[in-house]
């Protein structure tokens, strides 16, 4: 057997082997989404009192909600279990870089023109107000604490299956803006139809938008 062949046999095996590894990967990322997808809608239904088979309405109930308060509903806190928080522990490892991403790291790509404070030069601060110095040190605080990654394949893939324009927008509108508020989230989801919430990517955008991250931010102060 010639040298040739023999590296087209191994490069052969080495993209089977990197293909195989890659969807095993993918599978088990979406195995860990959708269990705690399915989860924040068994907690739903719980708090509202209406069957699994139903949870879209629970669903919207909680959008509802969640419109009406401008942190979060005041209900929250009954949402939240031993299973919730493990998942949401379990996810900050299994899906670090595809779901969750540093503050820092979603500033510096949403606005990579927004430096934090230690990041400016001296003359640079000397030409800031007080009002922006108070603005910039705020940023920092929140630089290690995550929030969801919506730049890559988790929001792209959530784009792809959404079928809704408003969903489509909101998603570039948080690439472009490092904070989100929730109420104002919820707010732009009161004109979703029956149809929509049934739908199990945007399911899936309500789950980690609306529970998981205010879940990952209670989390973090306490």
């Amino acid at each position: 057997m010639n040298k040739s062949l023999i590296y087209i046999l191994c490069f052969i095996f080495y993209k089977n082997v990197t293909a195989q590894t890659n969807t095993h990967q993918s599978e088990y990322i979406n195995d860990v989404i959708e269990s705690m997808v399915s989860h924040f809608e068994d907690t739903l239904c719980e708090y509202y009192n209406i069957d699994k088979e139903s949870s879209h309405i629970a669903i919207a109930k909680f959008v509802e909600d969640s419109s009406k308060s401008f942190k979060r509903f005041d209900g929250f806190d009954k949402l939240i279990n031993k299973k919730s928080k493990a998942l949401l522990a379990n996810s900050k490892k299994e899906l670090d870089q595809y779901v969750w991403i540093t503050h820092k790291k979603r500033r510096h790509r949403a606005t990579p023109y927004l430096k934090s404070y230690s990041e400016l030069e001296p003359l640079a601060l000397k030409e800031l107000d007080s009002n922006t110095v108070r603005y910039l040190k705020y940023l920092e605080t929140k630089d290690k604490f995550i929030t969801i990654n919506y730049f890559d394949k988790f929001s792209k893939n959530i784009i792809r299956n959404v079928y809704n324009q408003d969903i489509e927008d909101l998603i570039l509108t948080f690439r472009e803006t490092p904070d989100s508020g929730p109420s104002l989230v919820a707010t732009a989801l009161k004109n979703l139809t029956p149809l929509d919430f049934q739908n199990k990517a945007i399911k899936t955008f309500i789950a980690f938008e609306l529970y998981y991250s205010l879940l990952n931010l209670q989390s973090t102060y306490e």
